[in-house]
């Protein structure tokens, strides 16, 4: 081997040395065929084994990265380069490397981690250093040479600054298929940036697995390391799947083990693969009636006893597992819950009469002689509980049986304390076992004992305009009445309940009196109740619930998150929908809503006043008034006197509203025929300065008229004239302080 490295770094016909920086990054041992020996379909100068190695900075790629497959015969222009093509520089293509067979080819498959990769192609942001892996699978060229296959797979990771891909390990065949199967690491993966695992199979495209620092028992540290009198210091990961490596048997047990470290925290994580044996093809015996009995004969106040209510009940599963000769034993933990839609042991409705237990844990030995059999998980007499069931009647019956593997010893040495194990159960074979549904018979609900509901649910808003829905900015009424309504139009309904999604915006009340509770929505813009009703909930559609509510819509144009919708309108959507908790006949009638339109619109109305008698006069002074010159306004001509109102007809109030008026002062060869003189525009009638209040924000719809006209500098007595005025109190001069 290191003649090969003395090669590689300091000579070559190539000149390697002065192409890449960081040659041999990563380098592994590989076999270019996985098949039978003698069967191997290359025919060149590449012997059987290689060498993988990658260079993340290579000069001919522009600096991205590249990984060199190299002939162990040292024939350098044999090389095959696979560079980094759909990357960027920095993304370090080639930190990491995995060989194998992982489609199941035979042919050698490399995987390529780049857990610096960015996504730059987002179009809100950059994901940066999410990371990526780059699948290359092998395959035979045309002169039957290995070579990579265009068509390759790459997985990208789904944390900022997650460094996916920043370790790979082979895992060899963990799933008994003969197909190796791989492991990623993302080091800063995960909520709390501590790091994650993900499991592969040889194949697949997405994880079947992910393995975090919460999901194991404990801590485990490396005492022999420790600094502090060799004690065992627990530690918090900081970096978990820094480091991997796969695919050896540890343990004895025929399965490849997994390693995980992580440097920051100085801790080596080591699972126990106990993917051997499953369960699988459960068979349920269950009672062969469609309702259970559980009350006496004709007296349905009282219950049943003996073997009229009793029932034999069992779980049988296919064992299958992997192909091994191996005398180990494996142990599996049994928990049996016989009404797991009740989730507390008071409540549970049936029962084993041998135990007069709800809840049963067993253990089961399977040994590998087992394997293809078919085995029983779990038999016994059971029997119904009187009172819990006549507080629950309506809830399906539904018996569940979960499995999980019982760790067996676990061994140990000075180094390393190995007291977890990594199964292969929650993705082969079953983890849990539920039963078919069954129901208890229910004496109101017909000659099939079985109760089918029909809830049924209205909203409707009881306001006597045309609009209902619509909602204006500050109208004059705010209250809204609304009545909403929920029936049964079928049989018996069971915890019958009525959610109502409100806007938080409109104030509401109503619901005093009734069993409801209150939240926010976790979108933080609605108030949801919950209202429930009494069991049962029977059969009331010639008189159904009504619930009447009083909205205040005045609050309504309060700004909050996405209040407007794709076309820009706003919308306020107030939803209702029933539920119950046995059978529903028609679950289309079980909700309704009302959308309310929010509008600001104003009704604008200006009308010209008092424009009789306006002429103009033919006299042309334009010739005869030098500027800066003293004259009497009525010498001009007569005042110009117009008097236009501006009316809001409503509903909403109207904001800074603006009135141009355009009033020429010039003929079109340059003559005056208007003017507005300084002195009056700037007096009112009682020769003080005009003072009008300041514009306010809304112009209400209660006929206050407010404003203040400017008008433009140039348009202002265009002669310069200084108006001599005869008597304050002529008319025309109240015709300047006109409100507008």
């Amino acid at each position: 081997m290191s003649m090969i490295d003395k090669v590689l770094l300091k000579t070559s016909p190539s000149d390697l040395k002065n192409r890449g920086y960081n040659l041999g990054y990563d380098i592994k041992l590989a076999r270019l065929w996985y098949g039978p020996k003698g069967r191997s379909p290359f025919i060149n100068s590449f012997s059987n084994e290689v060498v993988v190695t990658s260079s993340p900075h290579w000069k001919s790629n522009e600096y991205r990265g590249v990984v060199l497959v190299l002939d162990t015969k040292l024939d350098l222009s044999q090389i095959l380069y696979i560079p980094d093509l759909s990357g960027h520089l920095g993304s370090n293509f080639g930190n990491s490397l995995a060989v194998g067979d992982f489609n199941g080819d035979k042919i050698l498959d490399i995987i390529v981690g780049a857990p610096f990769y960015t996504d730059h192609w987002t179009s809100s942001k950059r994901l940066v250093d999410i990371g990526a892996i780059y699948i290359f699978y092998g395959q035979v060229s045309d002169k039957f040479k290995y070579t990579v296959s265009n068509q390759n797979d790459v997985f990208k990771g789904v944390n900022v600054r997650g460094k996916f891909g920043m370790s790979i390990a082979n895992l060899g065949d963990i799933d008994g298929d003969d197909i190796d199967d791989f492991a990623v690491g993302c080091p800063n993966c995960g909520n709390d940036a501590t790091g994650s695992v993900y499991i592969y199979l040889g194949g697949s495209k997405v994880p079947v697995q992910v393995i975090r620092p919460r999901n194991l028992n404990h801590v485990l540290v490396t005492p022999q390391c420790s600094y502090m009198d060799d004690k065992e210091i627990m530690r918090s990961f900081q970096n978990f799947g820094w480091s991997l490596a796969g695919k050896f048997d540890i343990d004895g047990n025929s399965v490849p083990d997994l390693i995980i470290g992580d440097y920051s925290s100085s801790q080596i994580v080591v699972l126990r693969s106990k993917n051997l044996i499953w369960l699988e093809n459960p068979v349920w015996l269950l009672p062969t009636s469609k309702s259970i009995e559980w009350t006496k004969y004709n007296e349905p106040d009282k219950p049943c006893f003996g073997d009229s209510c009793r029932y034999y009940m069992s779980l049988k599963a296919k064992v299958a597992g992997r192909k091994i000769s191996t005398s180990e034993k494996i142990i599996f933990r049994v928990y049996i819950d016989l009404d797991t839609k009740l989730e507390h042991p008071f409540y549970k409705r049936l029962q084993l009469v041998s135990s007069k237990s709800s809840i049963i844990t067993k253990y089961l030995n399977y040994s590998f002689s087992t394997l293809n059999s078919t085995v029983e998980i779990f038999s016994g007499l059971v029997e119904p509980r009187f009172e819990q069931i006549k507080l629950n009647i309506w809830q399906p019956l539904i018996v569940n049986i979960s499995i999980s593997y019982q760790p067996t010893s676990s061994s140990s040495n000075d180094n390393i304390e190995i007291s977890n194990f990594w199964m292969l159960h929650p993705f082969k074979g079953y983890k849990y076992f539920s039963s078919p549904i069954s129901l208890f018979r229910n004496p109101d609900c017909g000659s099939d004992y079985n109760c089918v509901s029909d809830i049924r649910v209205f909203i409707s808003d009881l306001s006597s305009s045309l609009y209902k829905t619509d909602i204006y900015y500050k109208e004059k009424y705010q209250i809204r009445q609304v009545v909403i309504g929920i029936g049964n139009w079928g049989e018996n309904a069971y915890n019958v309940k009525l959610k109502i999604t409100i806007p938080k915006v409109l104030e509401f009340q109503g619901l005093k009196g009734l069993n409801c509770t209150l939240r926010i929505s976790e979108d933080t813009i609605n108030v949801v109740a919950l209202c429930q009703f009494p069991n049962p909930f029977v059969n009331n559609r010639n008189k159904i619930h009504k619930l009447y509510l009083t909205l205040n819509t005045g609050g309504a144009f309060r700004s909050y998150k996405n209040r407007k919708n794709k076309i820009g309108s706003s919308i306020l959507t107030m939803k209702v929908e029933g539920t119950c908790e046995n059978q529903d006949f028609d679950k289309s009638n079980n909700k309704g809503s009302i959308d309310y339109f929010l509008r600001l619109a104003g009704f604008v109305h200006v009308a010209p006043e008092n424009l009789e008698g306006i002429y103009v006069d033919s006299r042309n002074f334009s010739s005869k008034i030098s500027p800066l010159q003293r004259v009497y306004p009525e010498t001009l001509g007569p005042p110009y006197q117009a008097t236009f109102t501006i009316s809001n007809l409503g509903p909403s109030p109207l904001e800074k509203i603006n009135l141009t008026i355009s009033i020429p002062f010039k003929t079109s060869n340059g003559e005056n025929i208007l003017y507005f003189l300084k002195r009056i525009s700037q007096q009112d009638s009682s020769g003080n300065p005009i003072s009008i209040s300041q514009l306010p924000q809304v112009i209400s719809i209660k006929g206050t008229a407010h404003g203040n006209c400017r008008l433009p500098e140039d348009s202002i007595d265009p002669l310069n004239l200084n108006a001599i005025e005869r008597n304050l109190k002529q008319n025309y001069r109240n015709k300047r302080s006109v409100e507008t």
